[in-house]
C-alpha cells in the first residue's frame, strides 16, 4: 500500500532523485507506444508551433523537435524537477531554438492566445483537478483551426492495472472525455483506439472551431 501510494505520487508529479533519474526514463519507455501514436497524429510540419503539456522524461519532446526547422516544440509540467532536467538532458535543442520548457499548471497556461497550432498530451488528464478549466486553458492558447490530441489509457485498463491507479487517479471513459471537449467547444471529434502492453488507449483528435 505504501510503495503504491509513493508510485502514484511520483506518477502524478516527478520529483527528487527517483523522479529525475528512474522515473523519466521508466517514462519514456513505458509511454513509447502511445508517445508513437500521438507523434504520428501530429502530423509535425516543420514550422509547427506544438504545445505538450505533462511532458515527464522527454520522449515525445524530443522527436517532435527533431523534425522541426523553424518551428518551435514548448513543454509545459508542473514539477520543477523534471522541467529542470529536462533543460540539462536537452540543451542542444533549447540552444537551437527548437525547444522550450515551462514550468507551470496545465489549467493556467503561461502563453499569449493563439500561441500553437498544436497542442498534445499523453496520460496526464488523470491527474487534472479540473478537466474543464484545463481544456479552457488549452483552447486560449489555441489557433483558430488548431489540433489538440489527449492520449490516454481507459478507465478499464486503468482499472485493470492494479493498486497504483488507486491512489490520485481520476479514470475516465472515452465518451467522458469526448464530452469534455465539446463542452469546451472542440469540434470535429474522432476517437483512434490502440494498445499497449497495459492494455487499450485511445487518442482523442479535436479541433478548435
Amino acid at each position: 500500500m505504501i510503495l503504491a501510494k509513493f508510485l502514484a505520487k511520483q506518477l502524478r508529479k516527478p520529483s527528487g532523485l527517483f523522479g529525475k533519474y528512474l522515473l523519466t526514463r521508466a517514462l519514456n519507455k513505458a509511454n513509447k507506444v502511445m508517445n508513437d501514436a500521438v507523434l504520428h497524429l501530429v502530423q509535425v510540419k516543420s514550422d509547427d508551433r506544438i504545445l505538450e503539456i505533462g511532458f515527464g522524461g522527454g520522449d515525445l519532446l524530443t522527436r517532435i523537435a527533431g523534425q522541426l526547422e523553424s518551428g518551435v516544440i514548448t513543454g509545459v509540467d508542473f514539477s520543477f524537477d523534471m522541467v529542470e532536467i529536462g533543460r540539462k538532458r536537452f540543451q542542444s535543442f533549447i540552444d537551437t531554438g527548437k525547444l522550450e520548457l515551462h514550468c507551470a499548471d496545465a489549467d493556467s497556461l503561461p502563453f499569449d492566445v493563439n500561441s500553437f497550432n498544436k497542442i498534445c498530451t499523453v496520460n496526464t488528464i488523470y491527474f487534472w483537478p479540473d478537466v474543464n478549466k484545463v481544456l479552457t486553458s488549452m483552447i486560449s492558447v489555441l489557433d483558430s483551426k488548431g489540433l489538440v490530441i489527449i492520449c490516454f489509457s481507459t478507465k478499464e485498463t486503468m482499472d485493470s492495472i492494479g493498486k497504483i491507479t488507486r491512489h490520485g487517479f481520476n479514470k475516465y471513459s472515452v465518451e467522458e472525455v469526448q464530452q469534455f471537449l465539446e463542452k469546451a467547444g472542440f469540434i470535429n471529434l474522432r476517437v483512434v483506439p490502440g494498445k499497449n502492453d497495459h492494455g487499450e488507449f485511445v487518442s482523442i483528435v479535436a479541433e478548435k472551431f
